[in-house]
């Protein structure tokens, strides 16, 4: 079948305003999705270094603070930029080529993985500052833990949450290549 021959319904809502809504709102929700995974591990961490002297928590903090702010702007970067090839043909109100249509079916497992790896690498950088401070090897081990178990769980949320808000964007890709 040709891309000509292909047409999007007349009930399709694409065009700049809708590619707004759906990255600000799949930015907006994962992001939110994050921070309370980010509130849970805080949570984790103050109550296992609870008898760590002043200044250990303190630095703990700091890092864990500015690796959430990284991650958030990298995290954002990056799913824009997977993103894109979806935005293309939804703003210009066009059927997507196929590997378009097959991007925007990808997007809530590629937002997934990379809130998952955002947070195995923030178990390792955490978990490492934690054994770095010398803290003991099983106190070290559950902090990942802890981390790792909120990654995935946030992940999955993520997953859930994106795959709602681009319900919309799936039925077009589908409609186009069933």
């Amino acid at each position: 079948m040709s891309e000509d021959a292909l047409r999007l319904p007349e009930t399709a809502r694409t065009g700049l305003p809708y590619a707004v809504r759906t990255v600000v709102g799949v930015a907006a929700a994962v992001i939110l999705a994050n921070l309370a995974g980010t509130a849970t591990v805080a949570a984790l961490l103050i109550g296992l270094n609870a008898n760590a002297p002043h200044d250990q928590r303190s630095v703990l903090i700091t890092v864990s603070a500015i690796y959430v702010a990284a991650a958030t702007a990298l995290g954002t970067w990056i799913g824009v930029g997977l993103h894109k090839r979806t935005l293309r043909w939804l703003i210009a109100g066009r059927v997507p080529a196929r590997p378009e249509a097959v991007q925007a079916l990808r997007t809530p497992i590629n937002i997934a993985l990379l809130c998952g790896t955002l947070w195995f690498g923030g178990a390792v950088v955490i978990s490492s500052l934690v054994g770095g401070l010398g803290d003991a090897g099983d106190e070290t081990g559950e902090i990942a833990s802890g981390i790792v178990l909120a990654g995935v769980s946030t992940a999955a949320i993520s997953y859930i949450i994106v795959a709602r808000i681009t319900r919309p964007v799936t039925q077009l890709a589908l409609t186009a290549y069933p």
